[in-house]
C-alpha cells in the first residue's frame, strides 16, 4: 500500500490538484508527424537521458527498446550532495571507453556492472 502524504501536505494527491513531480515528457515529429513520445525521471538527468535516447534512436539507428536498455551517463551530480564535477557512467560502456574517459582527466563514478 502506497503511504500519502498528511491531509494538510501541499503535494496531496486530490481531486483538482497539480501534484509536484519532475517527469517530464518529450514529443518528437518527424515530417510534420507525431514520431515519439516518452518521458524519464532523474532530476538534472532528464534532459541528458532524453538526448541519449534519440541519439540512440536518431543517429545509431536503434528502436525505442534498445534505445532505453542502452548504457547511459549523467554530467553532474544525480543525488544532491554530490559533486556537480562528476562523470556518472554505467559500467556496461567498454573498459577501454572508461580508461580513456579517466585518462582525459574525467572524474568518474561507475553505476553497477
Amino acid at each position: 500500500m502506497t503511504k500519502l502524504p498528511p491531509p494538510a501536505h501541499h503535494n496531496r494527491i486530490e481531486p483538482g490538484k497539480r501534484p509536484l513531480h519532475t517527469l517530464i515528457v518529450s514529443l518528437a515529429f518527424r515530417d510534420d508527424k507525431l514520431w515519439q513520445v516518452f518521458g524519464c525521471m532523474g532530476a538534472d538527468g532528464q534532459p541528458q537521458i532524453q538526448l541519449q535516447v534519440y541519439v540512440a534512436m536518431i543517429d545509431f539507428g536503434l528502436n525505442v527498446q534498445q534505445a532505453i536498455e542502452s548504457p547511459r551517463w549523467l554530467s553532474g551530480r544525480f543525488a544532491l550532495g554530490e559533486s556537480r564535477d562528476l562523470l556518472n557512467i554505467e559500467g556496461r560502456y567498454p573498459e577501454s571507453t572508461l580508461k580513456e574517459l579517466d585518462r582525459r582527466g574525467h572524474m568518474l563514478n561507475r553505476w553497477g556492472a
